[in-house]
């Protein structure tokens, strides 16, 4: 499979942001890539998918995204734009 983000950073805690604008990613991947049912947040036209049970789960704060948002949320996460954007 091709590369399927824009821009993939680390966080001190390990956790991954993949930053995808160019092609929709099913159902599935995103489960794959946060590590569980997902959770959608709607900021400034980006979709911030993150791990439903990410608390639950003891996952650790993704500190670039926690910054972003305002506020925390934990583990791997992918932010969605322009075409990535799900219907």
């Amino acid at each position: 499979m091709d590369r399927f983000y824009d821009k993939k950073t680390t966080d001190e805690n390990g956790n991954v942001t993949y930053y995808v604008s160019r092609e929709k990613l099913d159902l599935k991947h995103l489960q794959g890539i946060v590590g569980g049912y997902i959770e959608v947040i709607f900021k400034n036209n980006k979709m911030y998918i993150v791990d439903e049970e990410g608390l639950l789960k003891n996952y650790t704060p993704n500190i670039s995204v926690s910054e972003q948002l305002g506020y925390v949320v934990v583990g791997n996460i992918v932010v969605l734009s322009d075409k990535a954007l799900l219907d």
